[in-house]
């Protein structure tokens, strides 16, 4: 007598378990008494809002990535359940032969057929969900210590007594009148449209004036100077990588969650809440720093 239910239970066993998303963590709360301490102290608060905006960028990139892991779990089972059920229509369509041993071994072997292409799909699922897991591992990997020492500095000190690193002093400096290919008018363009949203509030997923989040800002100011790129911050390595002694307005200086846009004179533009200008830096929360891209190039 053939099993037909085993190639069924089996089938069935490799169905990803369900998971539902974390609770969303990109709304991080707006601290608006963070300002008016600021004035009571003389202390200024660009720094601690800037980083704001970075931990919103932080929580978007890992919701995103945990909807899509999601998509696809979700995507997997259905696969798994219609195989389940297609082994199941056939095998009715067979029971009434099944007493003949040919169609009996028909039956036993499309049953084999389908828990191997079972397997595939879970390796297919798995090998889809490698590069999501990585993303993830990589923020979480960041120590709760460095992030503390990173915001530090921003809540004790003015932007103007924060330094570079070392390989960005000397480019700051000679930053006063830019070497530049060409007359540059794309980048020029694109940093003239940021300039002209300096003060815009920091909105998670906002692309347009009124609310931008650290990409939306940049993605945006290019599309003003005719120049479409990539929406999101870690796809906005494109064009050409340049060294900091090479920076020219409209240069991206880019980070695994966070993109700023060079303004010259060694300062950059970059959506912290709100909108501001910043000195040009390479370090940001323990991000990795991916470097300087010249999307006009």
């Amino acid at each position: 007598m053939i099993d037909l239910v085993s190639p069924v239970r089996t089938i069935l066993s490799h169905m990803p378990q369900h998971f539902t998303a974390p609770p969303p963590i990109s709304q991080v709360p707006p601290f608006k008494a963070v300002g008016t301490v600021a004035e009571l102290t003389d202390g200024d608060p660009s720094g601690f809002y800037r980083r704001l905006g970075e931990l919103a960028d932080e929580g978007f990139t890992i919701e995103t990535t945990t909807a899509q892991a999601l998509l696809l779990t979700g995507a997997c089972a259905m696969d798994l359940w219609n195989l389940a059920q297609e082994f199941i229509r056939e095998a009715m369509l067979k029971a009434p032969a099944l007493s003949s041993p040919v169609v009996a071994l028909q039956l036993a072997m499309y049953g084999v057929e389908c828990v191997g292409r079972a397997y595939g799909r879970v390796q297919r699922w798995e090998r889809e969900l490698d590069p999501l897991a990585e993303v993830l591992e990589q923020r979480a990997a960041i120590p709760v210590e460095q992030h503390i020492n990173s915001y530090s500095p921003a809540l004790d000190s003015p932007p103007a007594s924060s330094t570079a690193p070392a390989e960005l002093a000397s480019a700051a400096e000679t930053h006063q009148a830019p070497v530049e290919s060409g007359d540059n008018a794309v980048g020029k363009a694109a940093v003239a449209a940021a300039k002209s949203q300096l003060g815009t509030p920091y909105v998670w997923g906002g692309s347009q004036p009124g609310g931008f989040d650290c990409s939306g800002l940049t993605s945006w100011s290019y599309a003003q100077a005719g120049l479409e790129i990539p929406r999101t911050a870690e796809n906005q390595t494109v064009g050409q990588q340049v060294s900091a002694d090479q920076l020219q307005e409209g240069d991206l200086v880019v980070w695994d969650g966070h993109v700023a846009m060079y303004a010259g004179d060694g300062q950059m533009i970059e959506a912290g809440d709100p909108v501001q200008v910043s000195p040009l830096r390479t370090e940001n929360i323990g991000m990795p720093f991916k470097g300087f891209w010249r999307p006009a190039a």
